[in-house]
């Protein structure tokens, strides 16, 4: 349908992203034109009237930022940021948003389906969208295909032949045929509502390898298997089918395949909107979908020695109640859950049903169900850590401070555990379980050692992790389990957030004499598993060890988890630094600190804070409880250097 008068004047930079200041623009007179004008078949003035109808609150009113009702007889503008956001108002009110891309010359809408202006899910276009998709990566992106093994099937398989019957059933792969391996994963969130009948256990193996009623399954599953059979594939791998839940066994033996099961997928679907299997992979009638499209031409004429040639730009606008974010896709709860994290790392193809869009990700192109050639925003602030960073194979005896491959590396991994640390888990001892598959991949990809949550040759740089005060805001309280999980000297011995302060200073100058020398570090697995569950663990370590007092000092304006760190000179007691501890409660007045690293540039020193393990006959054993940091060297001069293991 044709564009009314007032919307074939808006100008092309309204829509620009690099515009440097705000800009305004008259539109109709007032809201009852702006209906008069979209009944009337301008699809520009459909997308603003939607937009507005999604922001109206559930008795259809439309109110300002103060919660006051807006004169729908004002007039109606539409607002461009000097940060390239776009918004409908009425007068000076925001009732709400748009957002428009330029299509690329060349794009047919025929490749993936013609996008009818709707405010509603289309189900063909979704459908024709994400098989272009994966069309596109599996014939056009090596990038995507480096790490694939097309022979690669799990152990077992939903097969969804015969599934519009109502029925699917769980394949044994072993020794079966299967003329195409290809096979989906899932990706969701469990939840608290998960049927039983949507898990395979003991008692009901041999039934689910006859048939499974899809009507028993969660809402998810079933999209799931309606999405798997819409793509021509045959076969989905549920976790919660494919793995016999109540087999510690199994459940072992499978979780150790998951690095295999999520990157050799032909590709992942990922439940992302949805807090468990309610929820289902399906746009639906939420608010939050886009309404539109409407496309803005516009045809330009140049002059010159070979003629007046023509050409045109045309923008696709589409509405939403509120401006999308660039932490838009961090909202999804599916982003938030701890097993989740390795399932979309390690994945070569994702596609996220969330709650407003269907987005894709591949480590070539990112892109929404709107903009379905490209569309960077919703990614920009949830990149994934292996498509930031390249994983580079190691020498056989590389260390962190004299090969630039393991800084590199180091970078990548310490991205993802900060991510990890981040999310929940259900059960924290799944907390080495749930990124096995990233640690599994990561250390086939370097050749370099693993032991609970940290690898071999990033040295003492490893130990330097610390755990977010309670004042950062995605930090929550942090506590050590009462069960092991971990040795105090990793991570994933304490629930909360972490990262490393120093993390991008590898490249730097070390002063050598406060780096230790590691002769021993060890764990004990808990089976057969190197990267799951541990029992144990130890590192042998000499290096530079003092004896500090952490004190709580009112005019040091602390946090819960700090500490001042004092040590005796002539006039008593002075301030050499901070102790952040892993754990509040676990805070001390006395620590033995010993040395990490120092910087030299900026001198910041790094050092462990130790209180003895407790255990008798060992005066050399040790546990960690927290991290120092201090830019004062000289209370290091009366430090011996000495050979402690750390539990």
């Amino acid at each position: 349908m044709p564009l009314c008068t007032l919307c074939k004047t808006i100008p092309f930079n309204l829509f620009s992203s690099g515009r440097k200041e705000q800009c305004s623009l008259a539109h109709h007179e007032n809201v009852l034109a702006l209906e008069a004008s979209a009944a009337a078949g301008c699809p520009m003035c459909a997308v603003m009237l939607g937009a507005m109808r999604r922001r109206a609150d559930q008795d259809g009113h439309l109110r300002n930022t103060f919660g006051k009702p807006v004169d729908l007889s004002k007039q109606v503008q539409l607002r461009s940021t000097k940060f390239g956001q776009q918004w409908v108002c009425v007068e000076w009110a925001d009732v709400g948003s748009l957002r428009g891309i330029q299509v690329p010359e060349g794009w047919e809408d025929g490749l993936v389906a013609a996008p009818e202006l709707s405010e509603s899910s289309n189900p063909s276009r979704e459908v024709g969208t994400l098989k272009w998709w994966l069309r596109t990566c599996w014939e056009g992106h090596e990038a995507c295909k480096k790490d694939f093994d097309s022979s690669y099937v799990p152990s077992r398989l939903v097969d969804v032949h015969g599934s519009e019957t109502g029925t699917v059933r769980l394949v044994l792969t072993k020794g079966a045929v299967m003329e195409d391996k290809r096979y989906v994963a899932a990706s969701h969130c469990w939840g608290l509502s998960m049927p039983a009948s949507a898990k395979t256990v003991a008692a009901n193996l041999d039934q689910h390898t006859t048939s499974i009623r899809i009507e028993d399954l969660s809402r998810t599953f079933a999209d799931m298997i309606e999405i798997t059979r819409n793509l021509g594939v045959r076969y989905v791998w549920i976790d919660s089918l494919c793995i016999i839940q109540d087999s510690r066994a199994d459940w072992e033996a499978e979780a150790s395949q998951m690095a295999a099961v999520y990157s050799n997928a032909y590709v992942t679907v990922a439940a992302s909107g949805s807090s468990d299997g309610t929820g289902g992979c399906r746009l639906g009638e939420s608010k939050e979908v886009h309404v539109g499209p409407a496309d803005l031409t516009w045809e330009e004429t140049s002059d010159d020695q070979n003629g007046v040639t023509s050409s045109a730009r045309t923008i696709r606008v589409f509405g939403q109640p509120n401006i999308q974010t660039v932490n838009v896709l961090m909202q999804d709860p599916l982003i938030k859950r701890g097993w989740t994290l390795q399932e979309r790392e390690l994945s070569p193809r994702v596609v996220h049903y969330s709650k407003d869009s269907i987005r894709w990700e591949c480590a070539t192109l990112k892109a929404t169900l709107e903009f379905p050639w490209e569309d960077k925003l919703p990614f920009n602030m949830a990149l994934r850590a292996f498509d930031m960073g390249q994983i580079h194979p190691q020498e056989e005896k590389a260390t962190y401070y004299d090969d630039a491959d393991v800084q590199k590396n180091a970078l990548v991994w310490y991205e993802v555990v900060e991510r990890y640390s981040k999310r929940s888990l259900t059960k924290q001892s799944d907390v080495l379980p749930a990124i096995s598959g990233i640690a599994r991949y990561f250390a086939k990809q370097t050749g370099d050692a693993y032991h609970a949550g940290l690898f071999a040759s990033h040295g003492p740089m490893a130990l330097t992790w610390k755990v977010q005060g309670e004042w950062q805001k995605e930090a929550e309280k942090s506590e050590r389990s009462r069960d092991y999980l971990a040795p105090s000297w990793s991570w994933a011995s304490v629930k909360g957030t972490v990262d490393w302060f120093n993390k991008r200073d590898g490249s730097r100058p070390i002063d050598s004499t406060f780096t230790p020398e590691i002769l021993e570090m060890s764990t004990e697995p808990a089976g057969n598993d190197p990267f799951g569950m541990v029992v144990g663990g130890r590192l042998r370590i000499r290096g530079l060890f003092v004896l500090a007092a952490a004190l709580w000092r009112e005019e040091d304006n602390l946090q819960a988890d700090e500490r001042s760190i004092m040590v005796t000179g002539p006039d008593g007691l002075r301030k050499v630094g901070n102790a952040i501890f892993d754990v509040p409660s676990e805070a001390c007045e006395v620590v033995f600190c010993f040395a990490c690293r120092r910087e030299e540039e900026y001198g910041w020193i790094d050092a462990l804070a130790l209180v003895p393990s407790g255990e008798l006959d060992a005066s050399t054993q040790f546990k960690r409880v927290g991290l120092i940091r201090s830019k004062d060297k000289s209370w290091w001069e009366k430090a011996h250097r000495i050979e402690i293991t750390i539990i």
